[in-house]
């Protein structure tokens, strides 16, 4: 592993939040919210706990600037791909993790996607997560009315 690569910056993000290392944890989750879709794509992502993916999406969501993420629905594809690497031992957390995707802030169009992902369907027939996205599409509605 290479010290720049993305696998690198997950590792040492991940080791300073186990051992409480504010500061190093707080400099590499900035490098990774800033190459976020890239480092999104590295097999390291996969294995970090609930807790780290959400931080990462919220993190996402709320500096947006920085993140360089095309749209709100790529973060959604992420908490997807995180779930489904470990279907059976990460189903539980669907609720939590979908809990920290924007999905008020997507447009319709990406509300719309939310319904048919490539992967990981199993998660959107969850009653709770169906039950964001029609919130979101609600909230939409009224917004343009």
């Amino acid at each position: 592993m290479r010290a720049n690569d993305a696998n690198a910056y997950i590792y040492k993000y991940a080791v300073a939040w186990c051992l409480g290392l504010n500061r190093e944890k707080h400099k590499m989750f900035k490098h990774i919210l800033r190459n976020l879709e890239k480092i999104a794509e590295a097999e390291e992502f996969m294995n970090l706990n609930v807790n780290q993916i959400c931080e990462i999406l919220i993190g996402a969501y709320q500096d947006w600037i920085v993140t360089g993420i095309d749209n709100y629905y790529n973060l959604f594809m992420m908490g997807l791909k995180w779930i489904d690497h470990d279907q059976a031992g990460r189903l539980c957390y669907a609720i939590p993790i979908m809990s920290c995707v924007p999905f008020k802030k997507m447009t319709k169009k990406e509300i719309l996607l939310c319904y048919y992902p490539p992967v990981a369907k199993y998660v959107v027939m969850l009653p709770g997560v169906k039950s964001m996205i029609q919130s979101a599409i609600y909230t939409n509605v009224e917004a343009s009315t």
